[in-house]
């Protein structure tokens, strides 16, 4: 076991350890400032900072910043020992976390160890020089001055710019900041288009005049963003819902956003979670957090109760909906190896889809998934226990997985914690009960006789050679006695076993769609036999006419 794959137990141990003894985390710490587009461009100077509001020193190893943009940067996890003062700031810079942040727009998350999702800050566009600090309502703002590891600095006052016309401009719109998303529910029992809503807070109190605010969810495959009618307003302290059926915003049941957004563009609540769990809401917090809660309270007051109840003795199939650590692993250089859908035998059974790691590290596929075509059998979650190893097989099963695989046509998906796609499968062609579809160096696919789960592709396929026309008996000259020797027929073979197509019997050209035909037969070996067999009966025959000549010669004689 190399020690790199000791080191990530220990992590994972450390962690269920930690979880098991209660430890809590300050929800006091957050983003208090970042810089997305530098002076004097590049990213040298971008940084993310924190900021402690406790009260008391708080220990941060293993906190996680990240962005989340589709080919983002890598999580940074932060250090062990990494402790923040009380009323304290610090900045992890680039070429320290790794995080490079977009000029035209991106995501910062803050996460917690226990998977907890402290802050998701999400701008649209940045100004070169330019920081966004955090207000004490908890909005983001952009500010000229950037203050990487101290408090953060209030805007100049603008000097006044003389007027062209006599007449005063009319000033712009004033929108409050004390309008938030106070609870929605994605998953409701039942019809998730008659049970979804998303609820409004004011949290001021006077009424608030909320027309034309926008709601959306900003996944690439998200509803349309729902405008709020005209003369919608909400009184101090008080509540506004609204469902599905009025906004068709469709929320997923695994991860999404739900945003509150005012009509002059600014970001007024971004809330984003990866998991849901049915009848249960998320709500938020005093602190600005949010937790799920199996108590739904649209119109009233947010009541937190506990996510589930302890189930008396946790089973095998509890482990995927345990708390985890969101410090995922990605990699661009896994890929599906070889599947079997159609065994010999029960196909609950013996079907497997294997995966392969052509990485240099150790990947956690927590937060991975495995599935076939779009509504198919129910996706495959990986959880902590699925570790890939450099270089190794981890073959899947269809017992564990719960993936069915057509007989005739299907496809499979291994998808990373992002929803990207990073490897895929399509079969069609008709195939044989018993035969894998395996992948070749090449990184072709082809049909074997041998299927071969947890160990490296070798493929068998079965051919049937021709008989070659019978040879004629040789016939012994001047002999009283005819010999003839019998011609072996070519039997049907097995080719030897092949790991690369350019060792394949038949030519390149019939490798189409990564199916790969089998017209071309190979009987060079089987014609070398056959020409010895040949040589040796000439050579025999020959022989018997030399000695028949002889014995008549010597009868002449006498």
């Amino acid at each position: 076991m190399s020690p790199f794959f000791i080191i990530v137990l220990l992590f994972l141990g450390i962690l269920e350890i930690a979880s098991a003894q209660g430890i809590t985390y300050s929800n006091d710490i957050h983003i208090s400032e970042f810089l997305p587009h530098p002076a004097g461009g590049g990213t040298t100077g971008e940084f993310i900072e924190l900021h402690n509001t406790s009260g008391a020193v708080q220990d941060i190893s293993g906190w996680i910043l990240d962005d989340i943009e589709t080919g983002g940067s890598n999580p940074f996890i932060i250090p062990s020992e990494t402790m923040l003062p009380d009323d304290g700031y610090i900045a992890f810079y680039t070429t320290s976390p790794h995080v490079s942040l977009n000029d035209a727009g991106d995501h910062v998350r803050l996460i917690r160890p226990d998977g907890v999702v402290q802050d998701d800050v999400v701008y649209t566009a940045s100004k070169e020089g330019y920081s966004y600090n955090r207000t004490d309502t908890g909005t983001y703002e952009e500010h000229v001055t950037p203050t990487p590891n101290e408090k953060n600095s209030s805007n100049p006052t603008p000097e006044p710019s003389p007027s062209i016309s006599p007449s005063p401009s009319p000033s712009p719109p004033v929108y409050s900041s004390l309008v938030y998303v106070n609870e929605f529910l994605p998953n409701p029992e039942g019809d998730d288009a008659v049970g979804e809503f998303i609820e409004l807070i004011n949290t001021g109190s006077e009424i608030i005049d909320i027309s034309e605010w926008i709601i959306d969810d900003i996944t690439d495959t998200g509803s349309s963003p729902f405008s709020i009618p005209e003369e919608t307003s909400i009184s101090g302290n008080g509540f506004v819902t609204f469902y599905r059926r009025q906004t068709k915003l469709s929320m997923n049941n695994d991860s999404d956003h739900v945003r509150l957004v005012r009509p002059d563009g600014v970001i007024q609540s971004d809330v984003s979670y990866i998991s849901t769990k049915e009848k249960h809401s998320y709500n938020r917090t005093d602190t600005g957090i949010y937790e799920q809660s199996s108590t739904i309270s649209p119109n009233a007051t947010n009541i937190f109760t506990a996510v589930s109840s302890p189930a008396p003795k946790p089973s095998d199939d509890d482990e995927e909906d345990k708390k985890e650590s969101v410090a995922y692993d990605f990699s661009e250089k896994i890929i599906i190896n070889e599947l079997l859908p159609n065994p010999i035998g029960e196909d609950a059974e013996a079907e497997f889809i294997e995966i392969k790691s052509q990485d240099t590290k150790t990947i956690n596929l927590f937060g991975w998934t495995l599935d076939d075509e779009e509504g198919g059998s129910k996706p495959y979650h990986f959880t902590e226990k699925d570790i890939l190893i450099p270089g190794k097989i981890l073959v899947l099963f269809r017992s564990k997985t719960k993936l069915a695989l057509n007989n005739d046509t299907d496809s499979v998906r291994l998808l990373d914690p992002n929803r990207k796609i990073i490897s895929s499968i399509q079969y069609k062609q008709k195939f044989s009960e018993g035969q894998s579809y395996s992948s070749t160096p090449e990184k072709t696919f082809v049909w074997s006789d041998t299927p071969t789960p947890g160990k490296e592709n070798t493929i068998y396929i079965q051919e049937k050679i021709s008989p070659t026309p019978k040879q004629k008996a040789v016939k012994k000259a001047a002999t009283p006695k005819k010999t003839s020797i019998p011609v072996q027929q070519n039997p049907p073979r097995v080719l030897a076993a092949i790991t690369s197509p350019s060792m394949l019997p038949w030519p390149e050209a019939s490798h189409k769609e990564g199916v790969v035909t089998r017209s071309v037969i190979d009987t060079r070996p089987f014609r070398a036999k056959q020409g010895i067999f040949v040589a040796f009966g000439v050579t025999v025959a020959g022989m018997q006419l030399v000695s028949g000549i002889s014995h008549k010669e010597r009868i002449w004689q006498k």
